[in-house]
Formats: structure tokens, C-alpha cells, sequence
């Protein structure tokens, strides 16, 4: 059910792992509305999860998803907005 998103996300963001620290790489959606855009995420791919942070407020944390969860979330918000098959 959620194996295109996975392949989707696994490929374009896969961990960078260094010696003691996993470097992650947050990417915004291209479909955001630029610097202006007051409502946006960020993505990055955990050691075993898949964050999301604010793009407004990175220092702020983040939530961590299963890919089971983030499947979900996406499928969920494609439902609400008519989007889900």
C-alpha cells in the first residue's frame, strides 16, 4: 500500500551516516510556496523513522514517523483533500 511512497522517500532521502553522528537531510516539498509560505513542512530521513520539523522553526524539534505512520499521514491527507482513490 505505501511502497511507492517508501521507494519515493528512500530514494531521494537516504540518511548520511558518519562516524558517531547521522547527518540528516531536511528537504521542503518543491510544491511549497517559497520563502513567503507560512505553512510548511520539512522531511528527513531518521536512522529508523522519517522526521518532520517546521520549516519556519527548525530548531524546534521534530516528529518522528514510521513508515507505516507517514504512509498514513499522507494517505489521510489525501483523503481530506479528495485527492485518495
Amino acid at each position: 500500500m505505501y511502497g511507492s511512497i517508501r521507494r519515493w522517500f528512500e530514494r531521494d532521502h537516504r540518511p548520511v551516516f558518519g562516524a558517531v553522528l547521522v547527518t540528516v537531510v531536511w528537504r521542503k516539498s518543491s510544491y511549497s510556496g517559497g520563502a513567503d509560505d507560512e505553512q510548511c513542512i520539512e522531511l528527513g530521513r531518521l536512522a529508523s523513522s522519517i522526521g518532520l520539523r517546521d520549516s519556519k522553526s527548525p530548531a524546534s524539534g521534530h516528529l518522528s514517523l514510521s513508515e507505516v505512520e507517514f504512509g498514513g499521514l499522507v494517505e489521510s491527507i489525501k483523503r481530506a483533500q479528495g485527492l485518495s482513490g
